[in-house]
This record gives C-alpha cells, structure tokens and sequence, in this order.
C-alpha cells in the first residue's frame, strides 16, 4: 500500500507516511478547539460516564478544605 501510494504519487514512502500522519491530525479534532468546545468536550464526556457532579463537588471541597488546613 505504501509502495503503491508512493509510486502513484510520484513521492518518497516518507512522503506518503506524512501526508497520511497530516490527514489523520487534521480530520482527529474537526472542529477548532477554543474554550467554548472544550466545554461542549468536558460536559459531553461527564454525561456520557454517567459522572455525579453533586458527589464530586462535595469530594473536592473536602479535599481542599483539608490540605488548606495542612497548608496554614
């Protein structure tokens, strides 16, 4: 498959190989990644693994609360 692209193309396997690692990268994150997709990315990914929000919040603020008072 690499020879063949390579000799179709009229370039180098190296060639061929950064052209299909360029392809890849671009088409792996669509869309532009700015704060607001990233967002739309965390709170898809928290839906999606069923993740109790209520329980984490309540488990780092203890957390902090506790190293704050090692902290002082």
């Amino acid at each position: 498959m690499l020879e063949s692209l390579a000799l179709h193309w009229k370039v180098s396997k190296s060639e061929v190989v950064r052209r299909a690692i360029r392809v890849a990268a671009s088409s792996a994150y669509p869309e532009k990644t700015g704060p607001l997709q990233a967002l739309h990315r965390l709170q898809s990914s928290v839906r999606e693994r069923g993740i109790d929000l209520s329980a984490w919040e309540q488990k780092v603020t203890a957390e902090r609360l506790e190293t704050g008072k090692r902290v002082l």
